[in-house]
């Protein structure tokens, strides 16, 4: 099941970063329970145990084991967060901003809604998968970055990044060239792909192909529930849920940067001082230009 935003508006927020985080590694029956829970969130403050095992096809063990995979005690505290959310403001989907907000409100909004989910990325995020990564680039001897709209900002931001302590990297807005430059990735290297949907066809034709090669893949992505996951080695995911625009919002892009910011620091820490010195000789490089 692809979990929408819509989905996630429907159930308690620390529930929603949960399934989130967890759902790829949850066994099939523990699959089966969430995604009838996703589906049915209205009805899950009235259903006792035996009826939500019965309704969702899946053992009254299997129900509880699924509540505490979600940071509850059990099925019955899992039900009364359900009781309880059903009454109260959304939290999954950040405020709408309205036409007729004043200026300092519409600001505030926006502000409020990258803050909360950079928050919420860094509840999200696997700390195991972050190191997985880490060690990856770290052992890479060449880094393809790849992405499409928002995320080719991101994936040339992390380009860059690289580029300046000299390590071998790859980059391109093109489609074709993202492919291309897949031709000479092999064992040992690595692909970082940036979707937020995890469904950008050319970013998953990029990584498969990466994959295929030998290329250690890392997402970077907002669903683990997608096409990108399926392909990937190593999954990052962010947790921004903003639906006040009907176009690309910056609070995407914000917690894909601060994830390449975090991977890049864990990489320089890790390669010690001979990239940190290339990394000063960048800076001094530059000087130059500033006034």
């Amino acid at each position: 099941m692809i979990m929408s935003e819509e989905m996630f508006a429907r159930i308690p927020h620390s529930c929603a970063l949960k399934i989130q985080a967890g759902y790829p590694n949850l066994k099939s029956a523990e699959r089966r329970a969430v995604d009838f829970l996703m589906a049915n969130a209205e009805r899950i403050a009235d259903l006792n145990i035996v009826d939500f095992a019965s309704m969702a096809e899946c053992s009254e063990a299997t129900a509880v084991r699924m509540a505490k995979r979600l940071g509850y005690e059990g099925y019955i505290e899992l039900r009364r967060s359900f009781d309880l959310h059903r009454d109260a403001e959304p939290e999954g989907v950040y405020p709408e901003i309205d036409s007729k907000d004043p200026l300092p409100t519409m600001l505030e909004k926006v502000f409020n809604s990258s803050m909360s989910s950079l928050a919420d990325t860094l509840r999200t995020l696997d700390l195991g998968q972050f190191t997985r990564a880490v060690d990856a680039l770290v052992g890479s001897g060449q880094i393809l970055f790849c992405g499409i709209g928002d995320g080719g900002v991101v994936a040339r931001e992390s380009y860059l990044r690289w580029l300046k302590v000299g390590h071998t990297a790859y980059e391109s807005p093109d489609a074709d060239e993202q492919l291309f430059f897949t031709t000479r990735l092999g064992p040992g290297d690595v692909m970082l792909a940036f979707s937020h949907s995890g469904r950008s066809r050319t970013v998953n034709n990029a990584a498969k192909l990466s994959r295929k090669r030998g290329a250690t893949v890392i997402a970077v992505t907002n669903y683990p529930v997608s096409p990108l996951v399926k392909t990937s080695d190593i999954i990052l995911q962010t947790a921004v849920f903003a639906t006040f625009a009907n176009f690309e919002v910056i609070a995407k892009r914000l917690a894909q940067l601060c994830i390449v910011e975090s991977l890049f620091i864990g990489f320089l820490q890790k390669m010690g001082k001979p990239y940190l010195k290339r990394m000063l000789a960048y800076e001094e490089s530059v000087k130059p230009n500033k006034v």
